[in-house]
């Protein structure tokens, strides 16, 4: 009889025991996909490594490969460049090392005479300048300059209040009602453009937009404050030659160049003049482009 209750204790005990695991592991399941609902896109590989961050396992860093997609061809003054889009498996994290993210990224499918050009907001993303919207008060100067910004298609980007706000923070009230007067002035005569040239503080860089990928779709990323030397850091810690632009459909503005590349901005902005690095890079994930030399062959 004794024999029997303490082997219906043991079975009762070893019961218990497996149910706190079963219940313990869903709770890390449902806590891994809830983060990733709400701050990442959904993959596996992000689930494995929040399921191993809370576990408390000290493991190297987890990652899938990245991808070399299709080359485009361009003719600039008479040679023929390809350029390749790089997708990259996750997004890259605010604060997160570039030397590293190149390296891991980008060096695979690095050729020599290769140079890569580089998304400016994930140079920003990198230093985290970036601001949540929690933060920004909208005011009615905002809001008033929002209504005479041109709308362009499958840009939406400054048809947002806050970052209206920002711009305006940035380059102060006194200098942005003078570029709104003589903007104005300037659309009256056929002249566009005037209102960024006047305020100035590059506030046209500002990015951030309501339908980025999460949780990029809540900060607003302020442009790097030094991008040509940023350019040539990257070259000197990691050999690739690096630019970096800030491109969208409408035009490509180059920042930046290191000296490995070998072109002046002016060449660089045609190479990359249909933006290879493509609209909203964070959902696309293809920050990178790497851009190879052909031999002055034609398409």
């Amino acid at each position: 009889m004794r024999l029997r209750s303490q082997y219906y204790k043991y079975v009762h005990a070893l019961f218990h025991q497996g149910r706190r695991f079963f219940i313990t592991t869903c709770e890390y399941v449902f806590f891994c996909l809830l983060l990733t609902l709400n701050y990442e896109i959904l993959s596996w590989n992000f689930v494995i490594q929040r399921l191993l961050i809370i576990m408390g396992k000290n493991i190297p860093h987890y990652s899938l490969p990245s991808e070399l997609q299709p080359g485009k061809k361009i003719v600039v003054h008479g040679i023929t460049y390809e350029r390749f889009a790089i997708k990259v498996p996750r997004l890259i994290e605010f604060g997160e090392n570039l030397e590293t993210v190149l390296k891991e990224y980008v060096a695979p499918f690095y050729q020599k005479g290769d140079w890569v050009a580089v998304s400016e907001k994930i140079f920003s993303i990198s230093q985290n300048l970036v601001r949540h919207t929690s933060t920004v008060k909208v005011t009615w100067l905002a809001r008033f300059i929002q209504k005479g910004i041109k709308k362009h298609k499958n840009m939406m980007a400054w048809d947002v209040p806050e970052k209206i706000q920002i711009a305006i923070e940035e380059a102060g009230v006194w200098r942005i009602i003078p570029a709104m007067v003589l903007g104005v002035l300037g659309k009256a005569v056929g002249l566009r453009g005037i209102f960024w040239i006047v305020a100035g503080h590059r506030i046209s860089e500002i990015d951030g937009v309501p339908n980025d990928a999460p949780p990029y779709n809540e900060w607003f990323v302020l442009p790097p404050p030094f991008p040509q030397r940023d350019c040539q850091e990257l070259e000197d810690k990691t050999g690739i030659p690096t630019v970096t632009a800030d491109a969208n459909y409408i035009d490509v503005q180059v920042l930046g160049v290191s000296r490995g590349v070998g072109l002046d901005k002016k060449t660089v902005r045609l190479i990359l003049l249909d933006n290879p690095l493509g609209q909203h890079t964070s959902n696309k994930m293809t920050p990178f482009v790497i851009v190879r030399t052909l031999n002055h062959e034609k398409i």
